[in-house]
């Protein structure tokens, strides 16, 4: 297998690309933070507060050049805080033995990394083994310990329906994946690959993007496929799916997606929140979190002859409708709007800002004045600002 035609795995761990560092800061630092928020909380209630980290394809957890990947960001993370030491499971596979030995030496590297209350296993299973398999629907049928599963495969064979379903039942887990954009594009419209569409989306809805396909725009693609992704994850029980667009910096082309799943608004709240601070991307591109270079430079270039988006104003414009004549919290409003878009809690402090600012909108007589009136030089939106909309 290989992530492209001409690469292989020991060729890929030579000298990292820019979008694998982002990638793996978005996987470590949610990872991390959703350990955090379940550990805590199962302790707090006094359950079992194991948590699962499970990368099914580690790689080496460096590169040749000594950059970390995935595995050492993670362990390294983990041991920094008690909690995560005694309760995170980590879990790393590879089916390339090279890359597990190579792993578990650069682990063996880290200082302290014998510190966890449960050991770090590195197994060397191929990730559609009946092994493999069994062990997620153990988990799902019997243990029920909350697990967070990251993806990445070389390919796209590996991501199956089945697979992401045995996860997304398990309580409180939830899924990141590398979806291979270039490779799937090419093989829809290709009938010798039908079968491993079949596995990714169902055979039925593979059909109906076809059918969709046949009369849209070559830019239209991305947005079928994408959607199609989201409503085949929904069926299986993913209340939200955020995909991260990948175009590489020599290129204007969609290489990957890096997408989040989860069930609860507390994960979509973070993965907005991780992707936000991770994303180059222009307000052409089709996507809302991303890194894309190449669409900063087309915004650019239409900004010169017609007026750039404005997504604020178009949040603004939402909350002004919805909650027109109303009087709410900041908090109460962030908390039950946001899980009804793709936007982070900063712009919707900066969309109430614009409404005040434009007497469409302002703070309640009973609000409590909040302790510092400007954050930044700008009007200071604690959740308990009470806000009275026109």
């Amino acid at each position: 297998m290989s992530r492209a035609p001409e690469l292989t795995a020991t060729e890929f761990f030579k000298v990292p690309q820019p979008h694998s560092l982002i990638k793996a800061d978005i996987v470590s630092k949610y990872i991390i933070s959703w350990a955090k928020i379940i550990i805590k909380s199962n302790l707090h209630f006094k359950k079992d507060s194991r948590a699962y980290v499970v990368d099914l394809f580690s790689g080496a957890g460096k590169y040749d050049n000594g950059e970390k990947s995935t595995p050492v960001k993670l362990i390294e993370a983990a041991l920094e805080i008690p909690y995560l030491k005694e309760n995170v499971v980590f879990r790393f596979n590879d089916e390339s033995l090279e890359m597990i030995k190579r792993l578990e030496k650069n682990i063996k590297d880290i200082p302290n990394c014998d510190n966890f209350s449960h050991p770090i296993k590195c197994t060397n299973f191929d990730a559609e083994s009946e092994e493999v398999f069994s062990w997620f629907v153990k988990n799902a049928k019997t243990l029920k310990i909350p697990m967070c599963v990251f993806i990445d495969p070389f390919g796209y064979k590996q991501i199956s329906r089945n697979l992401l379903k045995t996860i997304i039942q398990v309580p409180q887990s939830d899924i990141i994946f590398f979806f291979n954009y270039k490779r799937i594009n090419a093989a829809l419209g290709n009938e010798q690959f039908e079968s491993n569409m079949d596995k990714i989306f169902g055979d039925l809805r593979v059909q109906n993007i076809k059918r969709e396909m046949e009369t849209a725009k070559p830019i239209q693609r991305s947005e079928i496929i994408i959607r199609h992704l989201n409503e085949s994850l929904n069926e299986i029980g993913a209340k939200y799916v955020v995909p991260y667009v990948v175009v590489p910096e020599d290129d204007d082309q969609i290489s990957h997606y890096i997408v989040g799943v989860t069930k609860h608004t507390r994960g979509y709240e973070l993965f907005k929140k991780i992707m936000k601070q991770h994303s180059k991307i222009g307000l052409s591109a089709k996507s809302k979190f991303g890194h894309d270079l190449a669409s900063l430079q087309r915004d650019k270039q239409q900004t010169l002859f017609e007026e750039a988006p404005d997504p604020i104003n178009d949040l603004s414009n939402q909350l002004k409708k919805e909650y027109a004549n109303s009087t709410v919290a900041f908090g109460v409003l962030y908390k039950s709007h946001h899980p009804t878009t793709n936007f982070t809690e900063s712009e919707y402090k900066d969309s109430v800002r614009r409404l005040l600012a434009n007497g469409q909108a302002l703070i309640a007589e009973e609000s409590e004045t909040p302790n510092r009136k400007t954050t930044k030089g700008q009007q200071s939106i604690p959740n308990y600002l009470v806000i009275k909309f026109l």
